[in-house]
């Protein structure tokens, strides 16, 4: 079986993604000198990624397709982690 074309794609173009700066949710130092922050890490039509960190150490990663998933996914963990609500009035 021959075929002319490539099995890939080189000429393919993707649409480019214009990084950008780590989006902090909240920050809290726990009284067993623990710090705890999650960010989010936008991928452009990629999704964004829910990242919590534990004294800046990665602890948990997750991919969603849009941001309120994500943050709807972190303020259940700071739920679960008993974090005050900071984004109440």
């Amino acid at each position: 079986m021959v075929d002319d074309e490539p099995w890939f794609a080189p000429q393919l173009k993707t649409a480019r993604v214009i990084p950008r700066e780590p989006e902090p949710l909240w920050e809290v130092r726990c009284t067993d000198h623990h710090t705890w922050l999650p960010l989010l890490r936008h991928h452009g039509e990629w999704g964004v990624d829910a990242q919590l960190y534990r004294d800046g150490d990665l602890v948990i990663d997750w991919r969603f397709n849009t941001r309120a998933e994500s943050v709807e996914w972190q303020k259940r963990s700071a739920h679960i982690m008993k974090v005050p609500d900071l984004t109440a009035p």
